[in-house]
């Protein structure tokens, strides 16, 4: 009875301490927690606005930089050489234009069209670029157009010099129809005066703008938010809804535009004050692209706000803008993608519901207090006893002095200490320096706030590192002050490390697979991609996004995903790797390129996977078709190599023999003539060989440094007389072209080859040009993708013509031996294999186009020498002379053929040497030996017996130190080079050779010291 009382009493005391501490700490808990939970929400707002400006940003410079790009192309061709040549009235140059329009829509594939537009509206010129096929293509003379009534003709004819017109974004097409496939363009245009300012044309580019497009297309796909792209007049040209774009091509959705559906959006946008507002709750973010005069809207303008053009006229404007609708700016949406934010949210929420609970249950037990028994409560005070005391987790309370009060039995185990060691006992005795100040700031918290707080803390014991999650909170007397504090600490060391353990087994995956050097697609079994790395978006030119979108069967065609399926392992713990299979991959160009793919299939927990790893082999297939064409014409050469030897022996013996008989006939008899003839006849006979030789590149070459301009200016005169009266000859060659170490003679050949050519393809008269230029070459240049040319500094040689010009067909087997499109009996096809042969030969590289009824061009690469030229001195050699400074000089002649052995002999008893004769190397050493006055020695190479030219003149310089060797032969050196394996020590004479080119190569060797 006496504890009935006592609680009988102690129930009005309850009731007030409830009024006076529980209800104001719970309304005071669930203001923190609403200010907190504001402050949260604020921040994330701050955050969604600053991503969608710095997108919009992004988008705007990028496409700032897509315009910049076409503005310097166009500018600087319009200020081409070849423009103002044309418009001056040069109408040759008509073919060079055409031929440049070609290159550049190649290389740059970003032009749709590029236009040649006179004064009156009339198409001259147009090209136009397929992206599908990645060709460019000349529109024939009855294809062009007239123009005048395009608005990029009509201000491009208002423009003054060095003004550029930029129009709006468009897909193409008029009166509603759009063309087929819809292409978006902008259309850039620049007038064209000639030399004497008269307004002549307009030259115009239609620029493809797919690929920024598809740029706000993947910004566009983000959940719940819309990235629009609107031109000055608040039309829609990109949208999240496909319906709004592209609204004032059509006649009957002229009212699709934002300035008429939200009049209030639209006046915002075009405030010059901010950059971002709020209308109905959505939120905007935009960026103006627009030129100079635009963009100027007073001194309030952001520069945030606008990127200017980079253009003359600006007239142009586009609005980037990013929406984000009120429901995903909610607070559910704001936060729930976002749990760390709230942990702190729910732990408030704890702490309220404790406090709540608490609340409840205390104000519960004042009424039932009154009917309760002593033994009862003193059972309830037991439980409460036994559940902090067995709980798993470490339960304390401290004093405010630090001092621990009440802890239990975990919190002994933890520490290794016992309730004797607890009583007045701080922290600072249990913990270092650092943990204490930590724990004790903590506490201060909990006081200075009064609720509780969660808390991580990390612990670092004999068996490693521990992670805890501790909470605190304070415990407050009848007055609402703290006058304990309480905590709850829950070991959480196992989460943590398995969780650090998944990141950092994720982050190895990811690095593994971005890292790979081959191409990596995982997809599922029914070949959705699932991920992608770098490698596989440099392989298929698609964005990762994009890939994302596509199946395996969009890419790699021919692969059968069923039979990887059927064959997987019976034992899902297993993965099947299959070998190599060869096949087409597919890219965004719609081009094939070869590639070798390694398939894997694997059970994960959301079901069969099949991982690719795909190789680009077009580097290596390219090299093997290299290597096809290599062994092919080393082959012909090694054929070529021996039939010249034996053609030029025969020839030797003829040409000698006619030369030697010549001698002893009047000039005027009709049997010279007849000799004559059949001399000329062996010397075409000895230039086919060396047409044979050049095709193999085996033909003998004398390279020195040469500059290129002086050839050009000593061909000026030749040329014209080998093209004709009715063909026009110019050369425009650059100033400070560097040297080439090049055969001078060879490429003066080649100059008259390509002469006669361009002759025979204009019967009826046209134009032939020369120019030269340098070329840097770099690893990204085309050319080195698309030719076997190395990186480093190139002398270019461009010759064009306007004649017939050539198919494709017939352009492919333009370099093929014997390939000729003239008539029977007009050519031998060996000249444009001789020129590709001898320019290789060079170390260089050749390349032609051609159209039909336009022309041909053959450019020419030919690599720097780092040696001076030295200035060439023709000088006549008089046998005459000759014979009077040699008369004495006695000779050594060796060759195992008897009649080229007679010639030679007969050629230097001419010329006034005594002559000594051998037909083996035996032969000739037995000569050494009788004669060591012997002061010239005349050996053929390849001779039987054993013993070769080059072993016949080591033998001979140790016998006779100061003898002169001249070596002579019917294979070329590059040959001669294959079979002895070794280079000459001595100058070589090709056989057939005539009396006067003999008496030059003794005149040059016998005039070395010795």
């Amino acid at each position: 009875m006496r504890n009935l009382h006592t609680a009988d009493q102690q129930s009005p005391n309850s009731l007030v301490t409830f009024t006076q501490i529980f209800a104001p700490t719970l309304i005071l808990s669930l203001i923190t927690f609403g200010g907190f939970f504001y402050f949260e929400y604020e921040q994330r707002l701050a955050e969604i606005a600053a991503e969608e400006t710095t997108l919009v940003n992004s988008l705007g410079q990028s496409m700032l930089n897509e315009i910049a790009i076409v503005q310097a192309d166009v500018s600087t061709f319009s200020k081409a050489q070849l423009i103002y040549d044309y418009v001056d009235g040069e109408e040759a140059f008509l073919g060079p234009i055409i031929n440049r329009f070609t290159d550049l829509a190649t290389i740059r594939t970003i032009y749709n069209q590029v236009r040649l537009i006179d004064a009156a509206g009339n198409e001259i010129a147009r090209v136009s670029y397929n992206q599908q096929t990645g060709t460019a293509t000349t529109i024939a003379v009855d294809g062009l157009q007239n123009v005048s009534n395009q608005p990029y003709f009509q201000r491009g004819m208002e423009l003054a010099d060095g003004e550029l017109f930029v129009s709006d974004i468009s897909l193409g097409g008029g009166n509603g129809n759009l063309d087929q496939p819809a292409l978006p363009v902008m259309q850039f245009a620049v007038p064209l005066f000639d030399s004497q300012g008269n307004r002549w044309g307009v030259l115009a580019f239609s620029y493809i703008g797919t690929n920024f497009l598809s740029r706000f297309e993947a910004a566009g796909q983000r959940q719940n938010r819309d990235t629009w792209l609107l031109n000055k007049s608040g039309y829609w040209i990109s949208s999240t809804n496909p319906d709004d774009e592209w609204a004032f091509l059509y006649p009957e959705r002229l009212d699709r535009n934002l300035a008429n559906r939200n009049p209030e959006v639209w006046l915002n946008l075009r405030l010059p004050s901010q950059d971002s507002f709020y209308v109905d709750g959505d939120h905007y973010s935009f960026v103006r692209v627009c030129g100079e005069v635009n963009c100027q809207f007073g001194s309030q303008l952001n520069n945030a706000q606008s990127i200017q053009l980079p253009i003359l006229l600006p007239e142009s404007e586009w609005i980037i803008v990013s929406h984000t609708p009120a429901s995903e700016l909610s607070i559910v949406n704001s936060l729930w993608p976002y749990p760390e934010r709230w942990a702190p949210i729910s732990a408030m929420l704890l702490v309220i519901t404790i406090l709540t609970a608490f609340a409840t249950t205390r104000f519960t037990g004042i009424i039932i207090a009154l009917h309760r028994k002593e033994k009862e409560l003193l059972q309830s005070n037991s439980l409460h006893e036994g559940f902090f005391e067995k709980n798993p987790s470490i339960m304390f309370v401290k004093d405010l002095h630090g001092n621990y009060s009440l802890v239990n039995e975990s919190f002994y185990n933890f520490t290794q200490t016992n309730k004797a060691d607890i009583e007045d006992t701080t922290l600072h005795e249990f913990f270092p320096d650092k943990t204490n100040q930590i724990t004790g700031d903590q506490d201060r918290q909990v006081i200075e706030y009064k609720q509780a707080m969660e808390f991580e803390a990390k612990w670092i014991g004999s068996g490693g590192n521990q992670y805890f999650s501790i909470l605190r909170f304070p415990l407050l007397d009848d007055h609402g002050k703290v006058y304990a504090i309480g905590g709850i600490a829950t070991d959480r060391t196992d989460q943590i490390k398995a969780r650090k353990a998944l990141r950092e087994s994720e982050e190895q995956f990811r690095s593994l697979v971005e890292s790979a050097p081959e191409a990596v697609v995982i997809t599922n079994v029914k070949g959705k991609i699932l991920l992608v790395n770098k490698q596989a978006e440099t392989l298929f030119s698609f964005s990762r996004g994009e890939l994302l979108r596509m199946s395996l069967l969009d890419l790699l065609p021919d692969i059968e995903l069923d039979t990887f399926v059927q064959q997987r392992p019976k034992d899902k713990k297993d993965s099947q790797i299959h070998q190599l299979i060869s096949m087409q991959a597919l890219n965004s160009e719609g081009m094939t390129a070869p590639v070798e793919v390694a398939i894997s299939t694997s059970e994960t927990e959301s079901g069969l996977t099949i991982t690719c790893l795909i190789r680009d082999v077009s580097d290596r297939s390219k090299l093997e078709v290299q290597l096809r064409q290599s062994q092919k014409m080393d082959a012909i050469g090694k054929l070529t190599g021996g039939m010249a030897h034996d053609f030029n022996n025969l020839l030797g013996v003829i040409m000698g023999n006619i030369d030697l008989a010549q001698r002893r006939i009047d000039k005027d008899s009709p049997v010279y003539q007849r000799m004559d003839t059949a001399k000329k006849a062996a010397s075409r006979g000895a230039e086919l060989t060396k047409r044979m030789l050049a095709v193999a590149r085996r033909q003998p070459l004398q390279p020195k440094p040469t500059n290129i301009n002086e050839i050009i200016q000593e061909m000026a005169d030749i040329l014209p007389r080998t093209l004709g009266p009715d063909v026009e000859v110019k050369h425009d060659v650059s100033e400070n072209v560097p040297n080439v170490l090049v055969d001078q003679s060879g490429l003066e050949n080649v100059f008259l080859n390509l002469a006669i050519n361009s002759r025979d393809a204009m019967p009826n008269g046209g134009k032939f040009y020369i120019t030269t230029d340098v070329l840097h070459l770099t690893k990204e240049n085309p050319l080195a993708l698309q030719d076997d040319m190395h990186p480093g500094t190139y002398v270019q040689i461009s010759v064009t013509d306007t004649g017939e010009g050539m198919t494709k067909e017939t352009l492919s087997r333009v370099f093929e031996p014997f390939f000729t499109t003239k008539e029977r009996g007009k050519g031998t096809g060996l000249g444009l294999s001789m020129i590709y042969g001898f320019i290789k030969q060079s170390e260089g590289n050749i390349r032609m186009y051609s159209e039909p009824g336009v022309g041909t061009t053959i450019d020419m690469f030919l690599p720097v020498s780092k040696e001076k030229g030295k200035t060439k001195i023709t000088e006549t050699i008089d046998t005459t002379q000759l014979l009077s400074d040699f008369k004495s000089a006695k000779v050594l002649v060796v060759d195992d053929e008897y009649d080229l052995l007679e010639v030679a002999c007969s050629y230097m008893e001419e010329m006034g040497f005594e002559v000594i004769a051998a037909t083996n190397g035996e032969q000739a050493i037995k000569s050494f030996d009788s004669n060591p006055d012997i002061e010239l020695l005349l050996s053929d190479i390849v001779m039987p017996g054993g013993m070769s030219g080059t072993e016949l003149a080591t033998i001979a310089k140790e016998r006779i130190p100061k003898i002169k060797i001249l070596y002579m032969s019917g294979f070329p050196s590059g040959v001669i080079a294959d079979k002895s394996g070794t280079d000459l020590d001595a100058p070589l004479i090709t056989k057939p050779y005539s009396i006067e080119e003999l008496a030059s190569a003794l005149d040059e060797l016998l005039g070395e010291p010795a």
